[in-house]
């Protein structure tokens, strides 16, 4: 009687896990394009965003950071390489926009969120709360609810902060939540520990020097989602498909749709 207590458990779990996170024949994880396609074109720019789309990306990856007049801009960097030494909070949205972001690769203007969400009304965004200040969720909230997407289940918001999540998690609990963590809070995650971040977050995004099999179905267990940053190399990409990863951050999502498609 109890074999077929055990067979029973492990096909109630194996169902489980399928319907959760697909079997491993058919599982395609999500193609998330680094701040575009950035291997290719000015990052954070519409241009890369709209090289990304065409190459099968299915979500749009950026930072967003507030400015001295509360406006959310879409940049990396604490201190801008194109600026004037000054931190992205000390400058107005107005002084943004009269620089230009570039490299070997181009130059762009700088973006605002809304910007963004006018431009991609529809689309899966990946969003980042970088260099988090008093406010930023509060703005976040603001302008996807002007925008329409204050309940868009193709919305992933992101950030190393917890507290940052756990703010948005206390105001709006239908949006998707996603706790970074680097490479050596990668190492340290434990059961327990994903048992807290499950508390807030939908899922987990981890550092591609850090990952491991035995992490990626611990965290299933704890049914959060795995994503991984930032992954170029195609046999990295191949292991990671076999080994059940749920989203792929790229700077190349062409490579990656080629490998899945």
């Amino acid at each position: 009687m109890k074999r077929w207590y055990v067979l029973l458990a492990v096909i109630i779990a194996t169902t489980l896990f399928t319907l959760n996170f697909g079997d491993s024949s058919t599982h395609k994880p999500f193609i998330i394009a680094h701040r575009g396609a950035s291997y290719y074109a000015p990052e954070h720019s519409f241009e890369a965003y709209d090289l990304a789309l065409t190459q099968g990306a299915d979500y749009l990856e950026f930072d967003t950071q507030m400015t001295k007049d509360h406006v959310l801009v879409i940049e990396h960097d604490k201190v801008p390489s194109y600026g004037d030494g000054r931190t992205i909070p000390d400058y107005t949205a107005t002084e943004l926009k009269q620089l230009k972001r570039a490299n070997e690769l181009g130059s762009s203007s700088i973006l605002t969120l809304q910007e963004v969400l006018t431009h991609y009304p529809t689309t899966p965004l990946y969003i980042e709360t970088k260099n988090r200040r008093d406010g930023v969720e509060e703005m976040l909230l603001k302008e996807l609810q002007a925008a329409g997407r204050l309940h868009d289940k193709s919305l992933i918001i992101q950030s190393f902060s917890a507290k940052s999540l756990r703010l948005l998690r206390e105001q709006n609990h239908s949006i998707q939540l996603f706790q970074l963590f680097t490479k050596e809070g990668t190492h340290e995650l434990t059961r327990e520990k994903l048992q807290q971040v499950r508390q807030y977050a939908n899922g987990i995004i981890i550092h591609q020097q850090a990952v491991t099999e035995a992490l990626i179905h611990l965290a299933h267990a704890e049914q959060l989602k795995v994503h991984v940053y930032t992954v170029n190399n195609p046999r990295h990409m191949k292991k990671l498909i076999e080994q059940q990863i749920d989203g792929i951050i790229t700077d190349r999502p062409d490579v990656l749709y080629e490998l899945l498609y």
